[in-house]
């Protein structure tokens, strides 16, 4: 009996492990920025943690006029400046274009867009986005 009652309550901890990982992650947006090939067609993909897309575009190596990451820093506690995140900004030469635009915590990968594309290099990068 105490065997089925220890193992039942580990089943239990191990549901509400996962179910808190699930309803963690469930509200966490990415941006997924990629060029596949060397000819330069490139897109921008916003996705859910599930994997669905909700915001899309599609550009070009010879469209792209400026690319910059931007530091953005705010106040410790003891009133010091600290990097809280990344802005990231991608500006097109065809004035009709949206420029790409997305704020992240996570530095790794993030510089190394900009020379991607500029040696024209391919790539795909996945950054968590940051919710305001």
């Amino acid at each position: 009996m105490n065997k089925k009652i220890s193992f039942l309550t580990i089943i239990i901890i191990l549901i509400a492990i996962f179910s808190v990982f699930v309803i963690e992650n469930y509200h966490k947006d990415f941006a997924v920025i990629s060029c596949k090939n060397t000819d330069g067609n490139c897109y921008y993909k916003e996705k859910n943690a599930l994997g669905n897309v909700k915001y899309e575009t599609e550009f070009n190596f010879k469209e792209i006029m400026q690319c910059n990451i931007e530091t953005i820093y705010k106040k410790d506690v003891k009133d010091r400046d600290t990097v809280y995140a990344y802005d990231f900004y991608l500006y097109f030469i065809n004035a009709d274009k949206k420029e790409i635009n997305f704020k992240t915590k996570q530095r790794e990968n993030l510089d190394k867009i900009c020379g991607n594309f500029f040696e024209k290099k391919p790539f795909e990068y996945k950054f968590p986005l940051l919710k305001e």
